[in-house]
């Protein structure tokens, strides 16, 4: 492989063998899913796949959530159970309004005009190659065309998007950090499946938590849940759309109280 440095330039100068080299070594693929740094964010948009232990993916998401707190967590990797999950109800929202106004080609190709744009406006600097550069603006980038093509108002704000707000933890033993906040001690479990969770998780059933313990904290697909538990995708893809609703309930009843 040529050096970067040099595959770049070369990319830079039109090389158009350069330009579909550079496009490859960072995970375009001309047939199935691509992998690697564009990967990631086909990912993401079309197929809505939150990779929490990734810091691309991490800052991404940071982009579009309101809680300073959350999006902390998600800067230093210091994740709990409420950032977890918040984050991908994100994702997962972005992903139905990205399927709402593109096809996969299109929104790759918007990827790939994304790229490129920046690989036009690359100048090398002493500690930042072609890569760190990527990783510094492309989010933004990709932020800046959801919010020109997709978002006609400001995500943040959405009147019928209520995202998980305040604090949801799963427990049965809250210890008192602070005048404001709680912490977890309880690990997420066989117990806690089986019903010994803190009172937001009490009324699911057993698959309910299931559901969420293997989409959320497992990386799991609806597929792969439904497989493991003799399912239909779609039926997993509901149980957890309506356990999720049924939380944003217990919510607001517990502040309500």
């Amino acid at each position: 492989m040529k050096n970067l440095n040099k595959l770049v330039a070369d990319a830079q100068s039109h090389n158009e063998d350069a330009v579909f080299e550079l496009l490859t070594m960072y995970g375009w693929k001309e047939e199935g899913p691509w992998e690697l740094f564009l990967g990631k964010y086909e990912k993401l948009l079309w197929y809505g796949r939150f990779d929490y232990r990734n810091k691309e993916s991490r800052r991404f998401a940071q982009l579009y959530i309101r809680n300073t707190k959350v999006r902390h967590k998600l800067k230093w990797r210091n994740l709990d159970f409420y950032s977890i999950i918040t984050s991908f109800e994100t994702i997962e929202f972005i992903q139905n309004k990205v399927r709402e106004y593109y096809t996969l080609e299109e929104l790759r190709h918007d990827l790939i005009f994304i790229f490129l744009e920046l690989l036009d406006r690359y100048e090398k600097k002493p500690h930042i190659d072609f890569s760190g550069y990527l990783m510094g603006y492309f989010r933004y980038k990709v932020y800046e065309l959801l919010q020109s093509n997709v978002f006609s108002y400001d995500v943040l704000n959405m009147p019928n998007y209520e995202p998980l707000e305040d604090v949801l933890y799963i427990d049965t033993e809250y210890r008192k950090v602070d005048q404001d906040h709680l912490i977890y001690e309880d690990e997420i479990d066989l117990f806690w499946v089986n019903g010994e969770c803190g009172p937001l998780f009490k009324n699911l059933t057993r698959l309910d938590r299931i559901i969420l313990r293997d989409f959320y904290i497992n990386n799991q697909t609806d597929t792969e849940i439904a497989r493991n538990n003799g399912y239909h995708r779609n039926s997993i893809l509901n149980k957890r759309h309506e356990a999720i609703q049924q939380l944003k309930t217990n919510i607001k009843r517990e502040q309500g109280n």
